[in-house]
């Protein structure tokens, strides 16, 4: 495995623009985006890993995957509103729909190598499709 840093240094709002290919002819209506979700695996260390998601209604939860921190959760409901703005700005920042589905398999992006880091993983859900990147 490799460690890359494309998405572990991207802010949330830059992730949101991982879009399925067929969306991708031309920017979306950020209506199109039904959900966005945003994992941390463990490391060798003393990585946070955790699971956060954000639905199109409003919904924020997030899942602490911790060692010892079985079933610590927290959830918050956010104005529809301030999930179409993160959509907005997600759209008209950072295009990452150009990223393969696992970066550490592309050398163009993964150039320096290196084990025992967390892995970063970004879906998008939208309609029918799914896109998934995974950035070890």
């Amino acid at each position: 495995m490799a460690y890359c840093t494309r998405l572990a240094g991207l802010p949330l709002l830059a992730l949101v623009n991982v879009l399925p290919t067929s969306l991708r002819a031309q920017r979306p209506d950020p209506g199109a985006v039904d959900s966005v979700v945003l994992e941390r695996t463990l490391c060798f260390g003393v990585c946070p890993a955790y699971r956060l998601s954000i639905t199109r209604a409003g919904m924020v939860r997030f899942e602490s995957r911790n060692p010892g921190d079985s079933g610590r959760t927290a959830s918050v409901m956010i104005p529809v509103s301030d999930f179409q703005t993160l959509m907005v700005l997600g759209l008209a920042s950072t295009d990452l729909s150009e990223l393969p589905d696992r970066i550490a398999d592309e050398p163009k992006y993964c150039r320096h190598r290196a084990t025992d880091h967390p892995t970063v993983i970004v879906t998008v859900f939208a309609g029918t499709q799914t896109k998934r990147v995974e950035d070890y």
